[in-house]
């Protein structure tokens, strides 16, 4: 799909319809939430209940009976559940007053421990309410004495209103689950056949995408949501256990009360644990039932966060961190606290969609846990923004991981070809340009001193070096270029001579003269230079030592088959594409020229003996020039 630029007209009409877009969606969001909310809450519970429903449908259980069964747990759960809450939360209402005088002691510890901070604050809090309450007086009517108005009660209708006053927040959340289990059962029971008329909907040319769509959402959402019950649960049972033995009354109410939390991500265990602690502090005179509280819950995540979540959760569920708390927040700001519960998975659920429409491509990338940028535009993003020090830390990352040839042609030299390129499109200025090569050039150096293995002492004849006149082209992006592939290269296999960057046809042929060299290598980092390298091939082809010509195009913006085509053209007798093709093209003309001619610089280096005049030409059928 185009992007149309913002400053343009159509561009300022683009943005302001998806605006008004995205508003609409969250208007009706929020409008509709009486009726989404029972639906969302039902394919969530299908998600969950349909592992166990296939498993006994694989043992024989006819499906209806499967469904059936599995509801009438659920549901029994949720009801023995809300009974336990509901029991709980009384007696403790009721209980309370007994842990009056224990509450006293500990402030009265705390009012002798800073006495004067306690008295100004009261007294702060005393002056402000008298200041609520003298704002709130009503002047007198001018002209007469003040009326006295008398409410009246209506009948039935207001009796009606006060009914629904009282059960009204009561009935609507009971109605919404239970529409939502009824629609569960449904669901279950007709799985393939909404599954197909899903299918239908978007299109059978799109079957394969919706097919691998559909069966990602069933198994990342389907197993996140049994393991994180799994673990909650779990957590739950260790609470309540961990409170009993501490002494914590209402043990039960607390350890429900911190499974149900835990679905809150992060901050759901601690908000849990703060009811426990309070409690703790006025059921004895002493602080160690709080701390023992406070251990307790250090325990129980550490081991859940560091142990428990990553054997279970394997892979992850595919959502950033940052993305399911802004997620959370969000959901809960839409719906309320059935939104809470239910932020993770519909958060899920948009990565996964995002993942496969690629009008919905946004969500993976704002929400997913994959990298949004590649390890290459990361380490050049970081260069154009000079972090030096963040740039280090992605390519010693990817050492680690690929290896040293891998990073200078993967990282480094994209990062120097790009920077030619933007360049000479006028995004960068040379003083940018100047930051990147030589950053790439220290960063290469301390990588390959890193990664040099310990010099063990030589044993037999020393190695033998070829002569080998490196030619960068043009600019000091290729004389970078060169550094890194004479990092590359067999140590004391080759004995190097680099040209100036900026040296003529003519100068690169009085070089070769000078010091006389078998094979030459030309490195091409930028489309401009291309010319060039052309024309410097066909100048060193007619030269008399008849050198044997590798060419490094390495700008990744370059056709490699029309590049590869000119060049052999020109005389190329090689052409590599990458740092490690241009190693192994010097190393095998390396062998060819010292196994079949046996030249002079094929001796040690302290007996060499002055290059011929001509190194004889290997045939390699080249076209005429």
């Amino acid at each position: 799909m185009s992007r149309l630029p913002l400053g343009t007209p159509a561009g300022w009409t683009h943005a302001f319809a998806v605006l008004g877009s995205a508003a609409i969606v969250l208007g009706l969001l929020h409008w509709l939430q009486g009726v989404l909310i029972p639906i969302a809450l039902a394919v969530l519970l299908t998600f969950l209940m349909s592992p166990p429903i296939t498993a006994m449908q694989r043992r024989g259980v006819p499906r209806v009976v499967a469904v059936l069964a599995t509801v009438a747990l659920a549901l029994g759960l949720l009801v023995g559940i809300g009974w336990t809450v509901a029991h709980q939360a009384t007696r403790l209402v009721d209980d309370f007053p007994r842990y009056e005088r224990n509450l006293t002691v500990k402030i009265s510890d705390l009012r002798r421990d800073d006495h004067s901070v306690l008295d100004r604050l009261q007294r702060i809090m005393a002056r402000v309410s008298r200041q609520l309450q003298k704002a709130q007086v009503l002047p007198e009517p001018e002209g007469g004495t003040p009326r006295t108005v008398r409410v009246v009660e209506d009948g039935g209708l207001f009796q009606v209103g006060r009914l629904w006053a009282a059960f009204g927040p009561i009935i609507e959340p009971v109605s919404m689950v239970g529409f939502a289990f009824v629609l569960v059962i449904f669901m279950l029971l007709r799985r393939e056949d909404l599954r197909d008329r899903l299918i239908t909907l978007v299109g059978q040319a799109r079957l394969v995408a919706t097919t691998k769509m559909l069966d990602e959402a069933a198994e990342r959402i389907s197993r996140f949501l049994l393991m994180q019950f799994a673990i909650n649960a779990s957590h739950g049972v260790a609470v309540a256990a961990g409170l009993a033995l501490i002494g914590v009354p209402y043990a039960v109410l607390w350890g429900l009360l911190a499974a149900v939390l835990r679905y809150v991500p992060y901050l759901g265990p601690w908000i849990a644990a703060v009811f426990p602690l309070l409690l703790s502090l006025v059921v004895d005179t002493s602080w160690a039932p709080a701390l023992q509280v406070l251990m307790l819950f250090l325990v129980l995540e550490s081991i859940s966060n560091m142990v428990v979540e990553p054997v279970l959760y394997g892979r992850g569920i595919g959502v950033s961190e940052t993305a399911t708390l802004v997620m959370v927040a969000f959901w809960t700001w839409l719906w309320g606290p059935i939104g809470l519960l239910l932020a993770t998975p519909l958060t899920v659920c948009l990565v996964v969609l995002g993942h496969y429409v690629p009008a919905l491509r946004f969500f993976d990338t704002l929400l997913g846990d994959r990298p949004a940028l590649a390890p290459g535009a990361r380490f050049y993003q970081r260069l154009l923004a000079r972090d030096r020090h963040e740039a280090a830390e992605v390519a010693a990352e990817q050492v680690r991981q690929l290896g040293l040839p891998a990073v200078f042609d993967d990282l480094m030299m994209p990062a120097l070809c790009y920077a030619r390129r933007d360049l000479e499109r006028g995004a960068l200025d040379e003083d940018d340009v100047a930051f990147v090569v030589e950053t790439v050039q220290e960063l290469a150096l301390e990588l390959d001193a890193a990664q040099a293995p310990r010099v063990l002492p030589r044993e037999g004849p020393p190695a033998v070096a070829m002569p080998l006149l490196v030619v960068p082209v043009r600019d000091a992006s290729a004389a970078a270029v060169a550094m890194l592939l004479q990092r590359l290269l067999e140590p004391g296999g080759f004995a190097l001579d680099t040209c100036d960057p900026g040296a003529l046809a003519s100068e690169v042929a009085a070089e070769l003269e000078a010091r006389p060299a078998p094979v030459v290598c030309i490195i091409v980092a930028s489309a401009s230079a291309l010319a060039y390298a052309q024309l410097l091939c066909k100048r060193l082809h007619t030269h008399p030592l008849q050198p044997r010509l590798v060419v490094a195009c390495l700008g990744r913006h370059l056709d490699p088959a029309s590049t590869c085509s000119t060049l052999t053209a020109a005389g190329a007798d090689r052409v590599a594409t990458t740092l490690a093709e241009a190693r192994a093209e010097l190393s095998a003309l390396r062998s060819q020229l010292a196994n079949a001619h046996l030249p002079a610089w094929s001796t040690a280096p302290d007996e060499a003996a002055p290059l011929p005049a001509r190194v004889p030409a290997v045939s390699l059928d080249l076209p005429p020039a």
